[in-house]
């Protein structure tokens, strides 16, 4: 069932957007590379031509002078729970590294995009800041953050990282940071009923609508539909890709609206209005909803991430839980994007924020994070080793990795968040029947031509 890696058309990159927020910048400097030590110069004048005495004069020396400790602010996202985690590395960081002090600015998930853009335009960022993929493009459109080309070349798991993973963290040419997690997401499928039907996972569009239909009725629904929430765009824009559509084509147009991205929503519409294997809920239904029907045992399959995986095992059974590729028109398809820590131009000292973000991306670390907070690693063979290999559920993550995967946002120097703001209410409309498939991709096809003029202007 794995289907051909996809390869990105080449698009041309767009000029860049705007001038730097709020002057937080200094002009951009070259990308630093590790200088090797120098000794320090001798102070004694050179020796004249004296007798040698018998016994030498011990030559006096000073005493190497101590570095100089550094301290670097890095502001990432996270609650209680993940404070702890990212605690737990700086303070391993700073045992290997003394004279490098980390401060942590951890700010709640709901506030950190207005809390970073805030200390952006004050002048103030940090010194290192994590990224989410919508913010990417911005930030390097406006030229806040650091290429790490040099140091990136040298590092020494450089060739352990999925391909798909540095084409994620690259731009015009230049890589600016190291991936450190995988997003990507997947279906959840009722792995008991399908057990005791003798049916398996679906491989093709037509077998999931066929597995929908005969999961529907006595009370239940093949599949829970997201229509609300963020999540409703992005599921709906694996649909649109899956059939054919692109952020943009080979002239660098949006591209969405071609008669297979049209297609492929209108397929994925069609499971509520047409087939009606749905709840009726299914418009205002998230994940919150979905989880919950899934759990009662209410509905077949519905769409997600890894991340919710311990949350749907303690809710479901471990047995009744199992996860499968997202199938679209042309087969397995995923969202796909990274995270990782950013250098902000400015920073006090970019050779000590690159040792941590270095560290950050080791296995060790990697490794610790799947353990604690089930962030999948970037690096592949962190999967054949355990805990990730002793988890069937894990074990999915490659082949989604290699099938057909689209970025969150388009590669392309722009401010892409309206892409993720506002679809979620056209396909609402789409969903409930106020207006056709075909004018909800319409729609969001517009929303990228927008944002795709704006970056020209």
């Amino acid at each position: 069932m794995i289907v051909k890696k996809f390869i990105f058309p080449a698009v041309t990159l767009l000029a860049m957007v705007g001038l730097i927020v709020g002057g937080c910048a200094p002009k951009a400097t070259p990308t630093p590379t590790p200088q090797p030590t120098i000794p320090p110069t001798a102070t004694e004048a050179p020796p004249t031509a004296t007798p040698v005495p018998s016994t030498p004069t011990p030559i006096p020396t000073k005493p190497a002078p101590k570095a100089e400790k550094v301290t670097l602010v890095y502001m990432a996202p996270g609650d209680a729970a993940r404070a702890e985690i990212i605690q737990h590395d700086i303070e391993l960081f700073e045992k290997e590294n003394p004279n490098i002090k980390i401060e942590a600015q951890i700010v709640p998930y709901q506030e950190y995009n207005s809390k970073l853009m805030a200390a952006i335009s004050a002048g103030t960022p940090p010194d290192i800041a994590h990224f989410y993929p919508p913010h990417f493009p911005i930030m390097v459109a406006q030229g806040l953050i650091m290429p790490v080309d040099d140091w990136a070349s040298q590092w020494e798991y450089k060739d352990d990282v999925f391909p798909v993973a540095w084409e994620f963290v690259t731009l015009d040419g230049h890589i600016y940071t190291l991936p450190d997690m995988i997003q990507i997401d997947w279906m959840y499928y009722r792995a008991d009923w399908f057990k005791e039907d003798g049916l398996e996972p679906p491989e093709t569009w037509e077998e999931f609508v066929e597995l929908a239909k005969h999961f529907t009725g006595e009370g239940r629904w093949g599949f829970g539909f997201t229509g609300a929430t963020g999540a409703a765009g992005k599921y709906s824009m694996a649909m649109i890709m899956g059939g054919g559509g692109k952020w943009v084509d080979e002239e660098g147009k949006a591209a969405l609206n071609t008669p297979g991205g049209i297609k492929g929503f209108t397929e994925y519409i069609n499971l509520c209005r047409v087939h009606e294997v749905c709840p009726d809920s299914a418009p205002a239904n998230g994940f919150k909803e979905n989880l919950a029907l899934f759990a009662a045992g209410k509905i077949a399959m519905f769409f997600h991430n890894p991340g919710s995986l311990v949350q749907v095992r303690r809710a479901a059974g471990e047995e009744a839980v199992g996860v499968w590729p997202i199938i679209t028109l042309k087969g397995p398809t995923s969202n796909f994007g990274v995270g990782g820590e950013v250098i902000f131009k400015g920073c006090k000292d970019p050779e000590a924020a690159w040792k941590f973000i270095a560290f950050r991306a080791s296995p060790e670390v990697q490794k610790y994070w799947y353990e604690k907070a089930g962030v999948l690693p970037t690096l592949k063979s962190l999967y054949n080793e355990p805990p990730l290999k002793d988890d069937p559920a894990i074990s999915i993550v490659p082949t989604i990795v290699n099938s057909f995967v689209f970025p969150e946002v388009p590669l392309i120097l722009a401010n892409w968040l309206p892409v993720k703001t506002e679809p979620p209410s056209i396909v609402q409309k789409a969903l409930v029947g106020e207006i056709s498939p075909e004018e909800a991709v319409n729609q969001i096809n517009a929303i990228v031509e927008k944002v795709l003029a704006q970056a020209k202007e």
